[in-house]
């Protein structure tokens, strides 16, 4: 079967589809998805996920799901072999680039802010810049390099018509291109996808030391 990504936790592999299925592979054979209650391989549907699943993480003694309506983690119970599930925060990611790890750390963009996550704690992180980015709701991409640097990508197309005007004119106002619109939110709290493609590259890129 089709599936939209894949993770790995406790020794098991984990297939994920965005409409919220998510298989469990046998401890003793991570190819073999089959449900069973000998191979203790399952299908699963979680109640506690809002909106569709953007990422799955592994780590510790269970996964997170970063969702378009709220992060959950789950976490192993030995005593009946399986993951319990709870809703960690209740404000989800709208793309899978707004998402990277560094040093075993998970850090997420959304409409509230950046966010450190580890296990299970979520603790948001306050960045002039990315305030300032926020404002504007430009499309931003996280990524990492040598386990000690955190890096915010954005276009050079976005990168030029705000920071160059913002630097020239000291800071008097200018409109962001009406050509991006920003991931719409409902009524529910569920972001959309982001109305405009986030394939053009990333060419300019902020960096910040997570060790000072």
């Amino acid at each position: 079967a089709e599936v939209d990504g894949i993770f790995k936790a406790r020794g098991r592999l984990g297939a994920w589809k965005a409409d919220g299925a998510l298989h469990l592979s046998s401890p003793t054979n991570p190819m073999d998805f089959v449900p069973s209650i000998s191979t203790q391989a399952n299908e699963l549907r979680i109640e506690s996920i809002r909106g569709k699943i953007i990422q799955a993480i592994g780590s510790g003694e269970g996964f997170t799901l970063f969702n378009s309506g709220n992060v959950v983690r789950a976490n192993y119970n030995g005593e009946q072999n399986s993951f319990n599930f709870a809703e960690l925060y209740p404000v989800g990611i709208a793309d899978p680039r707004h998402l990277g790890i560094l040093g075993g750390v998970t850090y997420f963009y959304t409409p509230t802010g950046l966010m450190q996550s580890a296990g299970n704690e979520i603790q948001k992180l306050d960045y002039a810049l990315l305030d300032y980015l926020a404002q504007f709701k430009i499309p931003l991409k996280i990524s990492s390099a040598a386990e000690r640097y955190l890096i915010i990508e954005i276009t050079e197309e976005y990168l030029d018509n705000l920071f160059y005007d913002r630097l020239l004119r000291k800071g008097v106002a200018v409109s962001y291109p009406k050509a991006y619109q920003a991931p719409a939110t409902s009524s529910s709290g569920i972001l959309q996808p982001p109305a405009i493609s986030l394939d053009k590259p990333y060419v300019k890129a902020f960096f910040f030391d997570t060790q000072l």
